[in-house]
This record gives C-alpha cells, sequence and structure tokens, in this order.
C-alpha cells in the first residue's frame, strides 16, 4: 500500500511563464465536421421539444410522453451518436466507471447553447416534419413538484409486538411530517402561481412561437394560466 512520504518537501508550483508556453505548444483539437455539430444542434433542439414535460400527440389523437429528461437524453444519443445496430450492452452497475453517459450530451437540451443564437429556425424545421407526419405537440409550462419518498414511518408496523410509546412517537412524526409536506406544497403553489404571472409580461418561449409559425394556431397548453383554469 503506498503511503504518503512526509520526508519529501512538496513539489514547487509550476513556473507560470514555462506553463502557459506549454499550453499553446499542444495541438487544439479538430473542429467537428459541419454534418456532425448540426446533427448534434438538432438533437438539444429535439430534447426541448420531445422532453422537459412536453407531449406528442400522434395521428390517432393519443398523447405520447417520451419519457424522463434522461431517457429522452439516451434515444436521441441512440438515434444521432449511437450505432442503432449495435447491440445493447451489459451495464455493470457495481463499477459505475463503465456506465454509458451518452446521454448526458442532451440532457436538458439546449439551456447552455441557447443564448448564443437564435433557435427558432431549426425549431421550425423539426414542427414542420411533425406536421408533414401528422403530429402534434401539447406544451406544459414548467412546474416544481415535490416528491415524498419512503422513510421511517412508511414501514409495515407489527401491531401485535408494537410498543405504543413507538407508536404514538411515530405517529407524531408522520403528523409533523405531513405539516411540512404542506408548507412544502404552498411554497411550491406560490412560486408557480409567481411564475404565471411573470410568464404573461414575457413573449412565449422560442418553441412555442415556432410551433405558432408552423400550425397557425398556439399549442395546447398555451396560454398556461388560461389552460390550467
Amino acid at each position: 500500500m503506498n503511503r504518503l512520504r512526509r520526508d519529501r518537501p512538496p513539489d514547487p508550483p509550476p513556473d507560470r511563464e514555462a506553463f502557459f508556453l506549454d499550453l499553446e505548444a499542444k495541438p487544439c483539437p479538430a473542429p467537428e465536421p459541419d454534418q456532425v455539430e448540426l446533427a448534434h444542434l438538432v438533437g438539444l433542439c429535439l430534447w426541448d421539444i420531445l422532453s422537459d414535460n412536453h407531449d406528442l400527440v400522434c395521428p390517432d389523437g393519443r398523447v405520447r410522453h417520451m419519457g424522463s429528461f434522461r431517457r429522452v437524453g439516451g434515444l436521441l444519443y441512440e438515434w444521432i451518436d449511437g450505432s442503432q445496430d449495435a447491440p445493447e450492452p451489459e451495464i455493470d452497475f457495481a463499477d459505475w466507471r463503465n456506465w454509458d453517459m451518452g446521454y448526458m450530451d442532451y440532457f436538458m437540451g439546449t439551456i447552455h447553447v441557447g443564448g448564443r443564437t437564435d433557435l427558432s429556425p431549426v425549431y421550425r424545421m423539426i414542427f414542420k416534419r411533425l406536421r408533414d407526419a401528422g403530429y402534434g405537440w401539447r406544451y406544459t409550462f414548467p412546474r416544481l413538484q415535490a416528491i415524498r419518498l419512503s422513510g421511517p414511518g412508511n414501514e409495515p408496523v407489527d401491531l401485535a409486538s408494537d410498543d405504543p410509546s413507538e407508536s404514538f412517537a411515530r405517529e407524531q412524526e408522520e403528523a409533523e411530517r405531513e405539516k411540512e409536506d404542506a408548507r412544502l406544497q404552498e411554497d411550491l403553489e406560490r412560486v408557480h402561481r409567481d411564475a404565471l404571472e411573470e410568464a404573461k409580461l414575457q413573449p412565449p418561449p422560442p418553441t412555442v412561437s415556432a410551433f405558432r409559425n408552423v400550425f397557425d394556431h398556439w399549442p395546447e397548453g398555451w396560454p398556461p394560466w388560461e389552460a390550467e383554469r
């Protein structure tokens, strides 16, 4: 087992000039081909439309939710960057270093690149393809949700051997937890109402405007302050 040698003095800090000279000498990575970069951008915009709690409306009227943020990111990674014909790799969950994290390329869509330019032309192209295939789209206004996970107080109790004092303590703890959940729900509801009021003063999101430009009407779910009545 390697041990830290206490008798050896620490290495001196790198020389600043030598560091930057070495950095400049390293070759820059070659830029991606235009078609690869464009495909990645389209994938990010597809995430904005297919995920983020929005839904596709199928030609037969069925509403299709594409899944969680991670699932949609994984689907886009397989369609655009991965090989659809390759067998699905076996994942050893005990070794996190071997996990395929390709979905992270598209996770959260254009949140990190949306401010660089107007992505409306890409959104319009996607909606035109959906329209021509007979699909629609349903918008969902972003909203924080509280999820209560199982924890102390939710396990099954053996009533025959249960101590009354312990039972009373569990009931008190559960009552306090329910009060905290109620307060959290009230706070989230207030934040949501404030966000709706703020949205009334802002232009529609680029995805919503692109949908209207293609379909000549607002998507279902917009404006959200009317859809939630």
